[in-house]
């Protein structure tokens, strides 16, 4: 008897109502308790502690949009595919939601990667295949209106008077009919880079041979300064970019640079211009000699356009080359992930081997994958190895100097076409 009046008091319908309220309560508690958790604060404490800077952050019921800048990982795609692993693994009861990535350079805002958080889930427990999620992602120059969220956040981490050392290797070979056939010159080059304020950065190198039996290149055999510039790069509205660059550059130049580009259909054509001043001067041991003889005045057009099924970029230029040399230079890379091949052709005026050159250049990453943490300071091998070969060597005809900042240069690594296969790639695991 006693046992069945137990049973009748659990099984009592009030028990049941009982125990419902407080398993609510409960399911309540906790998911309050995680709704708190996702925060800015949690958010941006996440990726600076993956050593990202200039870290902002909003959100809302929908959406999430982070901005930050990437000088951690070799490539921008692989950082922000890491961003998308660090919120999946952190926050993995949001669904639903859209994560608006916004990528920024120099605290510029340059993209946007919008990937909502149930496509993640989809394709990382096969429910879409990849071909389906990259229909779904979002990667796109027109940021503004997500960008807007974080005009009156101040960026966290900031990348601002952090020194960056980068250790970059230089090969120069000539091939020709000398009594030694290939000669060749081998440099290591570090170099300070070091952002002051927004889009205003200062460049500085020292070239150290190791190995050079150029004869016509006594020079070259000392340890010498190389460029040292102090840039600014601006971005206007409607996918307009500005790049200013005073001081000395390559091909013994020194004076100004400017570049003007103007991206159209989120980066797939490009137009633009290349204007500079410059003189000649001559190092010498201790001091540096201004040849006043040696002023020149270049110009330059240009057009790109990228053929999206090859990841094929082409480039052409137009106008007065350095040493009044007019000419006509065309430049075709194909990026095969973060290898660049590519050929070039030029017809252009000139004292010395004007005419018809030609030769082609490749990139190839440097290791490691992901570098360490600019807390205070850092050093670093350079991103990529570039070689170039040309058909005619010694030639002053349709040559331009390097100020270290090239809008071309840096559209490759930003276009969002080429973002979006290094987010894919590095999704599938590679």
């Amino acid at each position: 008897m006693e046992n069945c009046c137990l049973r009748r008091k659990i099984f009592n319908p009030t028990f049941f109502v009982l125990c419902r309220v407080v398993l609510f309560l409960i399911i309540g508690i906790e998911s309050l308790h995680s709704q708190q958790s996702i925060s800015s604060d949690v958010i941006n404490s996440l990726l600076i502690k993956d050593g990202f800077e200039n870290v902002s952050s909003v959100l809302n019921d929908t959406s999430i949009v982070i901005a930050f800048e990437n000088r951690r990982y070799r490539d921008n795609g692989r950082a922000i595919a890491e961003v998308l692993f660090k919120l999946d693994e952190n926050f993995q009861q949001i669904e639903a939601i859209d994560y608006n990535l916004i990528l920024l350079y120099q605290k510029v805002p340059m993209l946007l990667v919008r990937v909502n958080s149930q496509d993640y889930y989809n394709l990382k427990n096969q429910l879409i295949d990849i071909e389906e999620f990259n229909t779904q992602m979002l990667v796109t120059t027109n940021y503004l209106s997500e960008f807007n969220l974080l005009k009156d956040k101040k960026g966290e981490n900031p990348s601002m008077f952090k020194p960056d050392i980068v250790v970059i290797p230089q090969i120069k070979t000539q091939f020709g009919d000398f009594d030694n056939p290939v000669q060749s010159n081998i440099n290591l080059i570090p170099e300070l880079n070091i952002q002051f304020t927004k889009g205003l950065s200062f460049q500085g190198q020292l070239i150290i041979p190791l190995q050079n039996d150029f004869y016509f290149d006594t020079v070259g055999k000392e340890v010498r300064p190389g460029n040292i510039t102090l840039n600014q790069f601006v971005r206007l509205e409607d996918d307009f970019y500005l790049d200013a660059t005073a001081g000395f550059f390559d091909k013994n130049r020194a004076g100004l640079n400017l570049e003007i580009r103007k991206n159209i259909a989120n980066g797939q054509f490009g137009i633009g211009a290349n204007v500079g001043y410059t003189t000649g001067y001559s190092y010498t041991g201790n001091w540096t000699e201004y040849l006043d003889y040696e002023n020149y005045l270049t110009a330059l057009l240009e057009l790109e356009y990228r053929y999206l099924p090859f990841d094929l970029t082409g480039t052409l230029q137009a106008g007065n080359f350095l040493y009044n040399s007019l000419g006509v230079r065309f430049d075709v890379v194909r990026q095969f992930g973060e290898v660049d091949i590519g050929f070039y052709a030029l017809v252009a005026s000139g004292e010395i081997n004007g005419g018809f050159n030609g030769g082609f250049n490749i990139v190839i990453p440097l290791p490691p994958k992901k570098y360490m943490k600019l807390k205070y300071a850092g050093i670093r091998p350079s991103h990529r190895f570039n070689w170039e070969y040309r058909a005619k060597g010694f030639l002053r005809a349709g040559i331009m100097y390097n100020t270290g900042h090239r809008l071309h240069e840096l559209f490759l690594d930003f276009n969002p076409d080429q973002i979006k296969n290094q987010i894919i790639r590095k999704l599938l695991g590679n």
